[in-house]
């Protein structure tokens, strides 16, 4: 008996390291897609757009002459951080929502690995 014991013993620790394996294959897919994301985020009714990397370091700024004539100095940097700080803030949820579940409150991985972006209903707008 002591001997199919250990064979169970070690099936079953091979399954969780199976699991293990898996799970961390699948969150390495999540990483790379969410990497190569883009956010944004608007200001001055639109007047005004951020996009951040998915990090949310800023990649590019636009400006448009309606927003450059209409604003004094003070407002087009205020309305400039606002859609800075929307873009960064969109980066930032997409990610808390992308590998929430892979620390589960117990700190392990989760036993059925991270779920699709999809299955978690995020999107990711991709920006020319």
């Amino acid at each position: 008996m002591e001997g199919t014991d250990g064979i169970k013993e070690f099936e079953e620790a091979q399954a969780r390291l199976d699991a293990l394996i898996s799970a961390a294959a699948r969150a390495e897919a999540r990483a790379e897609e969410w990497s190569a994301a883009a956010f944004s985020g608007r200001a001055d009714d639109g007047g005004i757009t951020a996009v951040t990397d998915a990090l949310g370091v800023l990649v590019r700024l636009e400006i448009s002459p309606r927003s450059r004539r209409r604003l004094d100095a003070t407002g087009l940097a205020h309305a400039i951080l606002t859609a800075i700080t929307a873009a960064e803030d969109a980066a930032a949820a997409s990610r808390d929502a992308l590998f929430a579940d892979l620390l589960p409150a117990s700190g392990g991985i989760a036993p059925d690995g991270p779920a699709s972006a999809a299955e978690q209903g995020v999107e990711f707008t991709e920006v020319q």
